[in-house]
């Protein structure tokens, strides 16, 4: 049962992280906008 609890919590922090990370991502995008775009495509250009 301990198990369980463990993998439902693990869980549970994950996608809480997940969703933080999204949240954080679309406030930065929203705040610069189209200087930001530049940026992560020059970015994936490189790589």
């Amino acid at each position: 049962m301990a198990i369980l609890t463990f993998l439902i919590s693990l869980a549970g922090a994950t996608m809480l992280l997940l969703y933080a990370v999204r949240m954080v991502r679309t406030g930065i995008e929203r705040s610069y906008g189209a200087s930001f775009q530049r940026l992560l495509t020059a970015r994936q250009s490189h790589l």
